[in-house]
């Protein structure tokens, strides 16, 4: 975003304004305006975008902790579902078709599933999170480097017309 800093010191840059003239600087100083809005843009889509995953983390820790607490519910589950299965009669491969179209995996299955869907869902969010804050500190960089480049051309458009303010009327007193 930045057009200079990015390329060159901070003292090319300055040497690159001066030498350009003041209606060059004005137009330039008004070029700004675009980077300025895309950058704000960026900036509020990228922190809508970093809050909606930190809502969906916090929705998944509370998920996983539901899980979690939910051990000794899932005992009595097991102990059901094994009943259930030791009542289907027939030999082994006919207990593992039943049990698969009736009664379905385990209650400690379906647990160690669901709590392994969340924990991968987290650690995904959390190196999403990650990346959008490091997009968030590119941005501010960025930022920062446009400002720092306005400064230096509003303040050397300034400097200019001071020096033409200044020009007629040293002319006009050595008279």
């Amino acid at each position: 975003m930045p057009y200079f800093l990015k390329r060159m010191t901070v003292n090319e840059f300055y040497n690159h304004i001066k030498a350009l003239p003041i209606g060059q600087l004005v137009k330039l100083n008004k070029e700004y305006a675009d980077p300025f809005i895309q950058i704000s843009t960026r900036e509020e889509n990228t922190q809508n975008e970093l809050q909606q995953l930190t809502s969906r983390l916090s929705f998944q820790k509370e998920k996983l902790a539901t899980l979690n607490e939910a051990s000794s519910q899932i005992d009595k589950d097991e102990q059901r579902w094994r009943a259930q299965y030791q009542s289907i009669e027939g030999g082994r491969t006919e207990r593992y078709l039943q049990r698969s179209t009736l009664i379905g995996c385990s209650p400690s299955q379906s647990h160690s599933i669901s709590v392994m869907t969340c924990t991968n869902e987290i650690s995904l969010l959390e190196r999403r999170i990650e990346n959008i804050e490091k997009r968030i500190e590119a941005i501010a960089n960025d930022k920062a480097l446009l400002i720092q480049e306005l400064k230096m051309i509003n303040r050397f458009i300034s400097d200019l017309r001071q020096a033409v303010i200044s020009e007629p009327t040293m002319g006009i007193s050595a008279m």
